[in-house]
């Protein structure tokens, strides 16, 4: 995921599987790597602070967890050589679902 600007922000959204498994074991708690760089609150809106990477943590109540890296870039350098790379790599989040 790239952002260009401070304060850009993106809903990650998590699927947790199997279906049938108990709601409370549903509940995923997000974490930055990295929270000077891109924020992510409760809900999984990850917001651009400073420019740099992190990695952005789903971890589910059943031990399962998926990651998501962000990169963002403040002062467009490079932006469109980034998000190329970006576009030939398979990210777990490259649909901005993240699968438990």
């Amino acid at each position: 995921m790239f952002f260009e600007k401070k304060g850009e922000n993106f809903k990650l959204a998590v699927i947790v599987l199997p279906a049938d498994i108990p709601e409370n074991n549903k509940k995923v708690i997000w974490q930055s790597g990295d929270p000077a760089v891109a924020a992510v609150d409760e809900d999984g809106l990850v917001e651009a602070i400073a420019g740099g990477s992190a990695v952005i943590l789903a971890n589910s109540f059943n031990g399962l967890s998926a990651s998501c890296y962000v990169e963002v870039n403040i002062d467009n350098k490079d932006v469109e050589k980034e998000k190329e790379k970006e576009r030939k790599k398979k990210r777990v989040c490259a649909s901005h679902f993240i699968q438990l």
